[in-house]
């Protein structure tokens, strides 16, 4: 039967996340690694035999957070729990974003012997982050109204654009759905023409009619597409618009006048 020393050893050992043991010793540059596990291995490059012994600082490189460095170092002085992120690299020399936590670990003394980190690399993570912004300055920095919403016509996104042209902001409108500022003007026509492009998916393009916060009715052209996923489902719609109020304003007062010239 396995002890339990055993048991914990072999979960550690086989964790998804990546661990580091070391010692509490600071002198000759430690901390220094007494067990790495085969994630932390496959994270940073590195072999077992060539972490033991050796300081995590070993990790770090030019564009390493010293502050956040700082900060642990701190932490592990004042035998404080310490969670942070910064940027570590491979034995090869690339770079990844690392997020790691490290707790003391006091002996039978009560004195802190060990520091146990848990890390995960957060590379993806933060390239995913990173784009999602670039993506939504760009759509702020357009000067036509953009709504995203998902396959059940929630509101994902709206820009700067949408926001000044309705009177919302984008926290007041996220999670509802476009028929929240339409009006009833529309048509029964415009109503079935719309329901059926989203069901299949396809692209649809009209004047909507629809209501600033403050009850203005104000008239957009959109054009609504589909995004598709894998299997050609539908995952997200994005809607472009341009007012077109003070358009058609102008249009029915010029009808106006002629009808009044003709009388």
């Amino acid at each position: 039967m396995s002890s339990w020393e055993d048991i914990f050893r072999a979960a550690v050992e086989q964790s998804f996340n990546a661990v580091l043991i070391t010692d509490a010793n600071f002198e000759q540059g430690g901390p220094h690694i007494i067990f790495a596990n085969h994630a932390f291995c496959r994270m940073t490059g590195y072999s077992q035999a060539e972490l033991l012994g050796q300081s995590p600082r070993m990790l770090q490189g030019e564009f390493t957070d010293q502050k956040v460095i700082a900060e642990l170092r701190h932490c592990l002085k004042h035998n404080l729990y310490f969670h942070g992120s910064t940027v570590n690299y491979r034995k090869e020399g690339v770079p990844y974003y690392v997020e790691w936590s490290i707790s003391p670990v006091r002996n039978h003394a009560g004195e802190v012997a060990n520091y146990v980190s848990v890390q995960q690399n957060i590379t993806e993570h933060m390239f995913a982050e990173q784009e999602h912004r670039l993506l939504s300055q760009t759509l702020n920095s357009a000067a036509d109204p953009i709504v995203i919403t998902d396959n059940m016509e929630h509101i994902l996104f709206a820009n700067a654009a949408f926001e000044q042209m309705t009177g919302y902001t984008s926290e007041q409108i996220i999670g509802k759905t476009p028929d929240s500022i339409r009006s009833s003007d529309q048509n029964e026509n415009f109503n079935q023409q719309l329901s059926e492009a989203l069901q299949q998916g396809a692209p649809f393009r009209c004047v909507f009619s629809n209501r600033r916060k403050e009850g203005d009715l104000i008239f957009t052209e959109q054009n609504n597409s589909a995004v598709k996923g894998d299997k050609e489902t539908v995952t997200r719609r994005t809607s472009v618009g341009k007012d077109i109020t003070d358009l058609l304003q102008r249009e029915m007062l010029l009808q106006e006048i002629a009808l009044m010239d003709r009388g």
